[in-house]
């Protein structure tokens, strides 16, 4: 609260006392930038995300006076960052899981934007302490000399700045352009983490490292390896020590349903049933269990020249009602090699 008061103190001076504006304003952009962990410490979460907007735009505003002001530069990539994070990707998120997919989109939509925006700054940030180098770091680019200038006290910015760059990409996989410039900021925060590895209290080791489409375990098998040199130790040691837990997220699946990178996909279904994937039951809510059936239908995976029935049926108790024609599995295995299919699901009633 004293640090408010004194911006506000300083604003009103340099209102005037308009002799000693650009000092008056330097005064107003260090405090301004200088909040900590104001926000983050706060135990009233409406409070703060009511409060941040105002905070972020006082300080863009003091940047059109002092464009170069890296502390303002800072925080401005770290605050729409989080606020980003913390208030509108997360709103979109549940707005998903109630199965409001238009406000799930356009908050998504909206989180890219401020991602991007943090970005910027955190580039500018970065230009303002080694010039040119925001413009070195493009695809296809030498990324590690043109970081190789960054020093421990850079940390901060390339942290931030590759943070708001992966989220951006995240919340907009479908913008290919974007997507291919994942490369600068898993670069950045691989010299934040050799320059400054326990930076906030270990912040970076949070950072995820990128998926291989190709071959899934390649690329978890190398986040471990990578792990275990970082701990001094060979793989074999480092699990060991890592207990009996060991959690793996990807967004291999959700990436290849959005870009519809996809193989060309067969179904074999139970007579009278092929159509369910696409007729589905509306989206469920999880924290409701109830069904939503308004939600937009999406294009199912598998055409329906593609979905080939096959007569048999086995009940819930595991009785057989009608045996496998494996005529009608022969048939549609033709049909499959006829029309270029890659990979094939089989999809039975009761199959357990």
């Amino acid at each position: 609260m004293d640090r408010v008061l004194l911006l506000i103190a300083i604003v009103l001076l340099a209102a005037a006392a308009p002799g000693c504006r650009a000092i008056v304003i330097s005064y107003a952009a260090d405090a301004a930038s200088s909040t900590g962990t104001t926000y983050a410490s706060d135990d009233d979460p409406e409070l703060v995300r009511d409060a941040a907007p105002f905070g972020l735009k006082t300080m863009e505003g003091l940047l059109e006076k002092t464009p170069r002001h890296e502390g303002l530069l800072t925080s401005l990539a770290s605050g729409f960052t989080q606020y980003a994070y913390a208030f509108v990707q997360s709103g979109a998120d549940l707005a998903d899981l109630d199965g409001r997919v238009e406000q799930a989109r356009s908050g998504r939509d909206r989180a890219r934007k401020l991602f991007l925006r943090a970005r910027d700054y955190g580039l500018r940030g970065i230009d303002v302490r080694h010039a040119g180098m925001a413009a070195r770091l493009k695809p296809g680019g030498d990324l590690a000399k043109a970081l190789g200038e960054a020093r421990r006290e850079d940390v901060p910015l390339l942290f931030w700045t590759a943070s708001a760059w992966t989220l951006a990409i995240a919340n907009g996989k479908q913008d290919m352009g974007l997507v291919a410039e994942l490369p600068a900021p898993v670069a950045m925060m691989e010299r934040a983490l050799a320059l400054d590895e326990a930076w906030d209290e270990g912040a970076i080791h949070e950072f995820k490292s990128p998926t291989t489409p190709d071959e899934p375990t390649t690329g978890l098998t190398r986040v471990l390896e990578k792990a275990a040199a970082h701990f001094g130790l060979d793989l074999p040691r480092f699990m060991a020590r890592v207990g009996i837990l060991l959690a793996h997220g990807t967004t291999l699946s959700t990436n290849a349903l959005l870009t519809g990178r996809v193989a060309k996909v067969g179904l074999l279904a139970t007579k009278g049933f092929r159509d369910t994937i696409e007729m589905r039951r509306g989206f469920k809510n999880i924290r409701t269990s109830r069904f939503n059936v308004f939600v937009p239908p999406y294009r199912p995976l598998v055409p329906r020249y593609l979905r080939l029935p096959v007569e048999e049926r086995v009940l819930n108790t595991g009785e057989v009602l009608a045996p496998l024609r494996e005529d009608d599995v022969y048939a549609a295995v033709k049909t499959f090699q006829e029309e270029g299919v890659e990979s094939v699901a089989v999809c039975f009633l009761h199959p357990y």
